[in-house]
């Protein structure tokens, strides 16, 4: 099986890394209510309550029917808002979410189990922020937020007691973070570093082997992580050990600010583009031209990546046969436009969701 994974940082970092295929609940391959001709197409997406600074940056479904996409939007006063959107099969609407204390919050991530059990994790202000669905409303579940700041930057539910969830902290310098949800209470994992690092994406094969991706200054190779062994449920979970795996060594590319307005992205400057296959460590050649952000793997012979090309950035997307990565037209609204993550339900049945990075609208798309 192949993936990859280029995910920002909160620190404006890009990684190139190795995701698994995510083992939560089991996917629909059923169609949405949306009219399906083998192509990309744009589906309408709200933004916050104020036009601006709006950002989506996860995605995750139940079913065909059921989704969920995660981000946050601006004011102009300059405060960052967590935001939350549903899809119900034939639209997509706001759902509110709480912040956090500090009154700011910026989500991440989210992972879904069932319709009435999802997880949205982020930060607020300097400290994590995790976020719970059960079914009727979102409620902000305590997080440990160990150092001067913590951040967490990626969730994977695998049930109501088993959920994982990886950051960083800042205190001087960066030191990866991972947290565990048993049912009842999250509690941080010991979790090794390589100098200092940051764990930016998660993904598994099964609740026992779970694997944590990022990057750490420096030379900032390839960075994983795995969770082996079996634990019982409640605090002992803790007990489960994380072991640092030596990886290929690629200098990450940087990232350039674009300011629009009174808020500023992050824009990936242009490098070619790159996917990792899991079993040997090899490059896989894919079209260049932009960046990936982001992968989902359905099988050995089916798998999608988004993220944007130059110039201008646009979105774009590629698709995995088996044998060879081939680009596939994507939509451009303009504006500097990206996707940010994506969710295959099915070899053609996919969403990606994003953002007009120069007008600071959401993005969503859907290939069907």
């Amino acid at each position: 099986m192949l993936a990859c994974h280029l995910t920002s940082a909160i620190l404006s970092l890009f990684i190139f890394a190795q995701l698994a295929v995510p083992a939560s609940a089991t996917r629909s391959d059923g169609r949405s209510g949306l009219s399906c001709s083998h192509m990309w197409k744009v589906v309408p997406s709200p933004n916050g309550v104020h036009e601006g600074g709006n950002n989506l940056g996860g995605v995750s479904f139940v079913s065909a029917k059921d989704g969920w996409a995660v981000g946050d939007f601006g004011l102009p006063e300059g405060t960052v808002h967590t935001l939350t959107e549903h899809w119900d099969g034939s639209a997509w609407t706001v759902v509110p979410s709480p912040d956090g204390p500090s009154g700011n919050g910026d989500l991440e991530a989210v992972s879904a189990v069932a319709t009435d059990d999802v997880w949205a994790v982020g930060h607020a202000g300097l400290a994590t922020l995790a976020m719970r669905w059960d079914g009727s409303a979102w409620e902000i579940v305590p997080t440990p937020s160990p150092g001067g700041a913590s951040f967490l930057a990626d969730v994977a539910a695998f049930s109501a007691t088993d959920v994982w969830a990886v950051g960083y902290t800042q205190s001087g310098t960066n030191a990866t973070l991972v947290e565990h949800w048993d049912g009842s209470t999250w509690t941080v994992v010991p979790s090794p570093n390589r100098g200092s690092s940051a764990l930016l994406a998660i993904a598994a094969t099964s609740p026992t082997d779970v694997w944590a991706v990022g990057d750490f200054l420096g030379a900032r190779p390839f960075a994983r992580s795995r969770s082996t062994g079996t634990a019982p449920r409640g605090p002992s979970s803790t007990a489960r050990t994380w072991g640092a795996v030596t990886t290929t060594s690629r200098e990450c590319p940087r990232r350039r600010r674009a300011t629009s307005g009174r808020s500023a992205r992050a824009i990936p400057e242009p490098r070619p583009s790159c996917c990792i296959g899991m079993g040997s460590d090899e490059r896989v050649n894919v079209p260049s031209g932009g960046t990936l952000s982001a992968v989902s793997a359905i099988s050995p012979t089916a798998a999608w990546a988004v993220g944007g090309t130059w110039p201008g950035y646009a979105p774009s997307s590629m698709r995995w046969n088996g044998t060879i990565w081939r680009a596939v037209s994507t939509p451009d609204p303009g504006d500097a436009a990206g996707l940010a993550d994506v969710e295959a339900l099915g070899p053609a049945n996919v969403w990606g969701v994003g953002l007009h990075a120069g007008g600071d609208r959401t993005l969503i798309e859907h290939f069907c």
